[in-house]
């Protein structure tokens, strides 16, 4: 067969036999990369300066292709983009794959779509990708609003704590409430310890005052231990 037309490649087996049906393997058929890189080429209206391939020690093969891109729209001048493979096997693996290097620059640098019998599985691919790639940033966007949202909503209630703590303290002169030694909490929920220092159960109404703060405080803390009557 001409291998600048294809090569099919026969399966190491015929079927493997399951749950009393024959699954056959599939007949893999591949396309010559040279074959694709011309078509492109001619449609482009590119032609080849120079090709080759050279032998790379005793067994590697390793080719090179130049390739002549004329300009846009006939303004400008004759682009020249050369490109060289890696070692290979055989002669005609290295063409294949200095031809695939090539295709592959074509595809990215020149926007060029290779319309075969997978384009279209391949545009529905894209679309789909390019709707989740979308939702994706919608999501981040939502995630990074919430998050900033709940920082502040935290950082808020402990600023509140803070001035409810330093309330309590402050006014102890008139509130059975004293500042203590500080007991072992989240780093992130550092405020001034208070405790309760009035008759148990409260019988003022500053009694009374003092524990609802109080009460707060410890509601609104890790591993906070309220007062009850």
């Amino acid at each position: 067969m001409d291998k600048g037309k294809g090569i099919v490649e026969e399966p190491a087996s015929k079927g493997l036999r399951g749950h009393g049906s024959v699954i056959q393997d599939p007949v893999v058929v591949t396309i010559s990369r040279k074959g694709i890189l011309k078509e492109i080429m001619d449609q482009l209206g590119a032609t080849i300066r120079t090709e080759g391939v050279y032998k790379l020690g005793e067994s590697k093969w390793v080719a090179w292709v130049t390739v002549e891109i004329p300009p846009k729209e006939g303004e400008g001048a004759v682009e020249v983009e050369a490109f060289q493979g890696i070692p290979c096997m055989t002669d005609y693996e290295a063409q294949e794959n200095v031809s695939e290097i090539a295709i592959a620059h074509f595809i990215s640098q020149m926007n060029i779509n290779v319309n075969d019998v997978n384009y279209v599985s391949f545009l529905e691919t894209y679309r789909q990708w390019h709707h989740c790639m979308s939702w994706s940033q919608v999501l981040q966007i939502k995630y990074e609003t919430m998050r900033i949202e709940k920082s502040r909503l935290f950082n808020a209630h402990v600023e509140l704590l803070k001035r409810l703590s330093s309330i309590c303290v402050r006014y102890n002169d008139i509130l059975p409430l004293a500042s203590c030694d500080p007991l072992p909490q989240s780093a992130s929920i550092c405020t001034e310890q208070v405790m309760y220092t009035g008759s148990k159960p409260p019988v003022t109404r500053h009694e009374l005052l003092a524990r609802e703060l109080f009460n707060i405080l410890q509601e609104n803390t890790p591993n906070g231990s309220l007062l009850n009557d």
